[in-house]
């Protein structure tokens, strides 16, 4: 099994997190609170770790499910490829250091790219940003924290 960085295995040890997140599409200038739920399998015998993410937003009843694999993991960094509902298959590159974890995501085309910070406040909690831009130019964000569940 490849070894872990500490800040990237507490965040991808198997496990399940739970998350409160503020989102908004710039555009529309609307806030939205939505709930994020991670689940974390065992790292494979290729060194993968394969995630299942949901999203909800509760004031539109929907949720979204997306499905994630980190390989090549090393002391500075990993790979990362995502499966979107909307947008397929998007790579991803990754950096990890001390208390900071960070990836940055590109769609096939340029329909959708991508940054998320992961900021370590403790082995169970951690702060998230992230930065989205869509096909159509359209802008949205998202923040809030990220903790083990179980």
């Amino acid at each position: 099994m490849k070894q872990l960085h500490h800040v990237l295995a507490s965040l991808l040890s198997p496990s399940l997190w739970k998350g409160e997140l503020l989102a908004w599409r710039v555009a529309e200038e609307v806030k939205t609170v939505c709930y994020m739920q991670w689940l974390v399998l065992p790292q494979n015998e290729k060194g993968e770790i394969a995630c299942e993410q949901k999203v909800y937003f509760p004031d539109k009843s929907k949720s979204q499910v997306n499905h994630f694999v980190f390989s090549k993991i090393n002391s500075q960094g990993f790979s990362l490829q995502v499966h979107h509902p909307q947008y397929g298959q998007i790579c991803g590159t990754g950096l990890q250091q001390e208390g900071v974890l960070g990836w940055e995501l590109e769609g096939v085309q340029n329909q959708f790219s991508g940054v998320e910070i992961y900021e370590n406040l403790s082995p169970t909690l951690y702060l998230l940003q992230g930065d989205y831009q869509e096909d159509f130019g359209a802008y949205s964000s998202m923040s809030g924290r990220l903790w083990r569940f179980r």
